[in-house]
């Protein structure tokens, strides 16, 4: 089992967000997927509706980000959505569980509602 590593990258007065999902570390390298997502989509995960997987495959292109130990980029490739390897996506059933993310979604959902970007 592990933990599903989630962070806000970017964010844009017009609700588009670009969320970083850490995917593993290769040589040299913590390898990330990089994707946008709507405030919608955004809520819609959070309730427990729209997995990640859905997320990231709802999207036309997504880039791979390689940050070396001080998070300084060393390369980005950008992607269509359809061609990420199976083994770069979470599972099926990666809806928004607490215990399965580590701590930093909860405080980007805790965040998101105090901005009132995403409305009960």
């Amino acid at each position: 089992f592990r933990r599903l590593h989630l962070r806000l990258f970017t964010f844009n007065p017009f609700g588009i967000f670009k969320i970083r999902f850490y995917l593993f570390y290769v040589p040299k390298a913590h390898r990330w997927l990089v994707f946008k997502v709507s405030t919608k989509d955004l809520k819609s995960f959070f309730d427990g509706q729209t997995s990640i997987r859905q997320l990231i495959l709802g999207q036309p292109f997504s880039y791979f980000l390689d940050l070396d130990n001080q998070l300084e980029p060393i390369s980005i490739a950008l992607v269509a959505s359809a061609n990420i390897p199976q083994n770069y996506l979470p599972e099926q059933d990666s809806y928004f569980n607490a215990l399965d993310f580590e701590n930093y979604a909860l405080v980007l959902q805790k965040e998101l509602k105090e901005r009132a970007l995403v409305l009960d």
